[in-house]
């Protein structure tokens, strides 16, 4: 994911959410209202049911088998149901391969949209599905004034051991949407085919940003005479000439005669030992260690291991040996909480391997 500026009150988001294995991949979102104006597709109400089904009424504990409706047990049922929870659907009558976008207005229940002032969110999609649809959900109602609903847009791609690159660009605006049209681009590369995301976002104004996404570094061609060798990269031409460039964790991005390269897209090593018995300096010992003269306070480190969590740190000192975390700790928990002294599991260990991405920039 990528927040790109394209000036000093308005941005936008490109994501990129790959998903491997399983028979069903569902990428869904909601803005902030009870109503979503589609553009690009048409949909066809369902006249009866809910996501789950037409057959399927609000919040049945029910699962499908094959074409027929059966209950189940209620285990089964509450680990199954909440499609059930999604009603006033409308379907696309078959696959979608076209562009297409999705925009909320801001709805103000609780006096927070100043005078004069409308909101909007608007998603541009970019992803073949085998389905399209929209649906509404209630949020929880424990607030005053919360919304009796909101509008989602469920994203289905079906089949075997499926394999998925959902390309979304997330444009929130004021009255007025900066964003013209949003395309993807063609890109050429020797990695897997859902690895490798390049994108065209064509401002009103005329300017144009060019996005590459892939999930390791890769050496990739763009359509456009763009050469990447990284995992991000960004293009922006005005006037069909490069005016910025941005890449992270690369090597090299290059347009014409106008590039950007670097020896170093990211430090990289294993931890080697761990010390958090001060509480307020976190230590983690690396191999190699960091470059002492090179300004890395405040950048993230990331850690990988098979933790389910995110085990992302801001660098708040380098040593001579490693990191300093700082207050943030390091230990994950007791390993016995009914035994203190038989002392504590670790968010990173020895062992994990560790990347500290580096940035590169071009402004003309």
């Amino acid at each position: 994911m990528a927040l790109v500026d394209i000036s000093d009150t308005d941005s936008y988001v490109f994501d990129v959410f790959r998903a491997r294995g399983g028979q069903n991949h569902r990428l869904s979102f909601n803005g902030p209202s009870q109503t979503a104006q589609i553009s690009g597709i048409k949909l066809r109400s369902q006249e009866t049911g809910t996501f789950a089904g037409p057959d399927i009424e609000f919040a049945a504990f029910a699962v499908r088998s094959g074409n027929s409706t059966t209950l189940s047990s209620l285990q089964e049922a509450i680990r199954r149901s909440g499609f059930s929870y999604l009603f006033d659907v409308e379907r696309s009558t078959g696959p979608v391969d076209s562009y297409y976008t999705v925009d909320w207005k801001g709805e103000d229940l609780r006096g927070r949209i100043k005078e004069g002032k409308e909101p909007h969110l608007r998603l541009h999609a970019l992803t073949p599905c085998d389905e399209v649809a929209l649906a509404s959900g209630e949020p929880p109602q424990n607030r005053p004034n919360a919304m009796r609903s909101l509008r989602y847009l469920i994203q289905s791609k079906l089949g075997m051991n499926m394999q998925s690159q959902f390309v979304t660009v997330l444009e929130p605006y004021e009255k007025t949407p900066f964003i013209k049209q949003v395309r993807r681009l063609d890109v050429e590369h020797d990695a897997d085919v859902n690895s490798v995301a390049a994108v065209a976002v064509e401002m009103v104004d005329g300017t144009t940003d060019i996005l590459v996404s892939c999930e390791e570094p890769t050496e990739v061609t763009v359509e456009g005479s763009i050469e990447f060798n990284g995992q991000f990269g960004m293009v922006r031409l005005v006037d069909g000439e490069v005016k910025l460039m941005r890449m992270n964790n690369a090597r090299l991005l290059r347009r014409g005669e106008v590039a950007i390269a670097t020896e170093t897209p990211a430090y990289t090593g294993k931890v080697t030992g761990i010390d958090a018995t001060d509480a307020e300096n976190n230590l983690v010992f690396l191999d190699p260690p960091l470059p002492a003269d090179t300004d890395l306070i405040g950048k993230p480190i990331m850690f990988k291991n098979d933790l389910p969590l995110d085990t992302t740190y801001d660098i708040k000192a380098v040593t001579a040996a490693g990191i300093s975390t700082g207050d943030i700790t390091i230990i994950q928990g007791f390993k016995d909480p009914a035994d203190f002294s038989a002392g504590h599991n670790y968010l990173v260990n020895v062992g994990d391997e560790y990347v500290v991405h580096c940035q590169a920039g071009l402004d003309r």
